[in-house]
């Protein structure tokens, strides 16, 4: 199916039974045709089997449990390595869950009007769901569209701040071939995504306000961690990425000035993250 490429909705799952039904018949309910839905469970020990047994029928559904637990960024990997039948894929964590039945469809109807063979990700935005209340994740993006290279996404990502990676469609061979989910660290998308558009840096990005879905945070979500080590650990991977991006040639001091500002942001989201739980 040429002019249908194969997309796969990658859920990945750990002990989240009580989310993941939704998750599930959220991806079901994407109207777009050539769909495969991947739940890979990383050996939970709650009612998941349960969970997913009336829908492994299906033929939209496959179903992988992990034979012991590999972690959080390992479980990625193994899914985006065990999709090769598809040419795009998403991720949708098993505690989030989509609203917009027709956004893959939205997201395959831009990548294909700018030519699927240019194009790295298309990426939208979500909801957020947090203590309670629901509003609009930040971002820098004025347009309701915007179509720009892997150079510009990188070097502007601090300054724009827009990122969802429960909306994002991307090229899989790509990122296997980027060494997508590698470093085991808390922002381990937007590290791939990131390395990805250095690898791929003329390749075009499709940014977009349209929304997918909810991404749910809760205590339990590893970016809330209040524990120092792994955010000293997530901002090595900022200067992981700066050296990468030097040895791909780009300007030095454009280099320097984009760790700096990494920096900042990161302290600064990491110092209201504390303030917010201290109240």
């Amino acid at each position: 199916m040429s002019d249908c490429p194969a997309v796969c909705i990658m859920i990945p799952a750990y002990n989240q039974a009580p989310y993941l039904q939704k998750a599930i018949d959220s991806a079901l309910a994407q109207d777009y045709p050539n769909l495969i839905i991947l739940v890979i469970d990383d050996h939970s020990d709650d009612a998941t089997d349960e969970v997913v047994a009336p829908y492994v029928r299906s033929k939209k559904i496959k179903y992988i449990k992990n034979d012991t637990n590999v972690g959080r960024v390992a479980n990625y990997r193994k899914a985006l390595n065990a999709a090769n039948y598809a040419d795009w894929l998403i991720n949708l964590d098993g505690d989030d869950y989509y609203t917009n039945p027709q956004f893959i469809s939205i997201a395959m109807a831009a990548i294909q009007a700018a030519g699927q063979k240019e194009v790295l990700f298309y990426q939208g935005m979500h909801t957020c769901f947090h203590d309670g209340k629901a509003d609009f994740l930040p971002t820098g993006l004025q347009e309701d569209e915007l179509v720009l290279d892997g150079e510009d996404y990188f070097f502007s990502y601090f300054t724009r701040l827009h990122f969802s990676h429960v909306s994002t469609l991307y090229n899989r061979n790509l990122a296997v071939q980027s060494g997508f989910y590698t470093e085991d660290i808390l922002s381990a998308d937007i590290f791939s995504f990131l390395q990805l558009c250095l690898n791929n840096s003329t390749k075009k990005i499709i940014l977009s306000k349209t929304i997918s879905g909810v991404w749910v945070q809760h205590k339990n979500n590893s970016s809330q961690t209040m524990q120092v080590k792994p955010h000293l650990k997530n901002m090595d991977g900022y200067r992981i990425l700066h050296s990468l991006a030097i040895k791909k040639g780009f300007n030095q001091l454009r280099c320097a000035k984009w760790l700096i500002r990494s920096r900042y942001i990161y302290l600064r989201t990491f110092t209201g993250t504390i303030i917010r739980k201290l109240k």
